[in-house]
C-alpha cells in the first residue's frame, strides 16, 4: 500500500521457470525467467510453481468480511514476517492478516488459512527506517510450497540482478493482479539515485533499481522482497519501499536488509 504520491514498485511478469544470470534461483525449484519481463502483460507464475515459497501478502479485513490485499512481505521464521513499516502505520492489526503464498495467487480461501498479528516491531525513526517485523499469532505450518528466506551477509554490488515480485497493479493506476507476477531489476549506482531522490535517498540504508525494459514494481507491490542469491543460498536483499508516480519510469528505492540485519536478529 504504497504513498499515492510517490507510488512504488510495480508488478513485473514471470515465467515457468527461470534462471539468474546463469545460476538456478532454487537448486530444488527449477524455473526460467524469459525475455518478455514487462510491467504489463508479462508472464505469470504458473499455480504449481514453488519458487516463492517465503513470499506473504498482507490483507485487510474489509466490511461483510471481504478481504483487500495491499502489501507484500518474506517469511524470516515460522512467526515472523518482514516488511515496510508503511504497510501497517495506521492500520487496525486486528483486521489484518497474512497469506502465506500458497498458489501464487490471491483468490478468494477461508480466513482460517490466514494468520493474525501478535505484535509489530520497527526501528526508532521508522518513516526514514521503512522496514518492520511481524510477529504472527501462530506458526506458519511450512511446507514444499511454504518456507522461510535467508537473511544477506553481503552488499549488493552495482549492476546486479535481482527479483522483485508481487500482486501489485499491472500499471499506474491500473488494476491488480490476481496472480502473481515478477520481474528482474538491476542495482543501481547510489549516486544516480541520489540524484534523482536527493532528499529522500540514504545509501546506508537503502538502493534503488531499475529494469532494463521498464520492468518495476506498483501499487500494492510494497513491502515485498526483492531477492538474489549469494553464493548458493537464496536471500532477501531488499524490501519495496517507494519509486516514481508512473510506475517504472525511474529508479524505485528499496530497503537494504544488510543495513537492518543486527537488529533483524536481536528479535528472531
Amino acid at each position: 500500500m504504497k504513498f499515492m504520491l510517490i507510488v512504488t514498485i510495480g508488478l513485473s511478469m514471470i515465467c515457468q521457470c527461470f534462471s539468474m544470470d546463469g545460476f538456478q534461483l532454487n537448486q530444488t525449484r527449477p524455473t526460467t525467467i524469459t525475455n518478455s519481463l514487462r510491467i504489463v502483460n508479462g508472464d505469470i507464475v504458473p499455480a504449481d510453481s514453488s519458487d516463492y515459497f517465503f513470499l506473504v501478502t498482507l490483507a485487510r479485513l474489509e466490511e461483510y468480511g471481504s478481504l483487500f490485499s495491499f502489501c507484500g512481505g518474506a517469511i524470516l521464521r515460522r512467526d515472523v514476517v518482514i516488511t515496510a513499516y508503511h504497510c501497517l502505520e495506521g492500520e487496525d492489526l486486528s483486521k489484518v492478516f497474512i497469506r502465506p503464498n500458497y498458489d501464487n495467487t490471491i483468490n478468494d480461501i477461508p480466513l482460517e488459512l490466514y494468520y493474525g498479528i501478535l505484535k509489530v516491531s520497527y526501528r526508532e525513526e521508522a518513516y526514514m527506517n521503512d522496514i518492520c517485523l511481524v510477529f504472527l499469532d501462530a506458526p506458519i505450518e511450512f511446507s514444499d510450497r511454504v518456507n522461510s528466506i535467508s537473511l544477506p551477509s553481503e552488499e549488493i554490488m552495482d549492476g546486479t540482478s535481482v527479483y522483485v515480485m508481487g500482486f501489485g497493479q499491472l500499471w499506474f493506476n491500473g488494476p491488480i493482479s490476481m496472480q502473481l507476477r515478477v520481474a528482474r531489476l538491476i542495482k543501481q549506482r547510489d549516486f544516480l539515485c541520489s540524484q534523482t531522490w536527493p532528499i529522500s535517498f540514504h545509501a546506508d540504508r537503502q538502493f534503488c533499481t531499475a529494469g532494463p525494459m521498464g520492468e518495476d514494481s506498483c501499487l500494492g507491490d510494497s513491502g515485498g522482497p526483492l531477492i538474489l542469491m549469494e553464493g548458493n543460498k537464496l536471500v532477501i536483499g531488499g524490501i519495496v519501499a517507494f519509486g516514481p508516480v508512473v510506475c517504472g519510469t525511474d529508479f524505485g528505492v528499496n530497503m537494504k536488509v544488510l543495513a537492518y540485519v543486527d537488529w533483524i536478529q536481536s528479535l528472531l
